[in-house]
């Protein structure tokens, strides 16, 4: 990435230029993370329906991916990962946990389903990684000096919880359910604007 994390701002600047990021360019850098896991669990998932992997073996790959996922994006959030504090890191570190439970179940349902349910549950594994992004970067948003932020919907389709919070219009932080925890879970596409 050519650019830089500017402490004083909170944002990344490019390293030539000295503009600051376009958020499109870093929410590019978000999404493919997430899109690099969950091509990563595909390919696990391929693996184990040809038996080229045990279930123990895939388990720990999944768990490895989404891992990776979440700090990925964590990092971004925060500037970076020299930028990641105690605070976000065990902000992280809990997301993943939980990513964990899910996954040790869906580990124990898997001869239950077939091999395209199964890469989609674990993909969301993966997916969920935005609900860490959106955490980790609202805290730095925080930190910046923001007090509000207001729900954007991107284009497609958009849940009634997310259509109900765009309606609000600007509400304080902590009022505003994070993209990723909503009733769409980890196929959100909302973004947040921050003041």
């Amino acid at each position: 990435m050519p650019y830089q994390w500017d402490n004083r701002l909170k944002r990344f600047r490019d390293k030539v230029t000295g503009r600051i990021a376009p958020e499109a360019t870093v929410r590019a850098g978000v999404e493919q993370a997430i899109d690099n896991g969950r091509l990563e669990v595909r390919a696990s998932v391929s693996a184990l329906a040809a038996g080229r992997t045990t279930l123990p073996d895939w388990q720990r790959d999944l768990r490895n991916a989404a891992r990776d996922a979440h700090l990925a994006v964590g990092a971004v959030a925060a500037g970076g990962l020299r930028q990641l504090t105690n605070q976000a890191l065990g902000k992280i570190g809990a997301y993943v946990k939980q990513e964990y439970k899910g996954i040790a179940a869906l580990a124990a349902s898997v001869q239950e389903l077939s091999p395209a349910q199964v890469a989609v549950r674990a993909g969301y594994y993966v997916g969920s990684a935005i609900r860490t992004f959106e955490a980790v970067y609202q805290d730095v948003r925080s930190e910046a000096g923001a007090t509000e932020c207001m729900n954007i919907l991107q284009p497609g389709a958009s849940c009634s919880d997310c259509i109900r919070l765009s309606s609000m219009g600007y509400i304080p932080i902590g009022d505003m359910p994070l993209p990723g925890t909503r009733d769409c879970r980890s196929n959100c596409n909302c973004r947040l604007k921050y003041r």
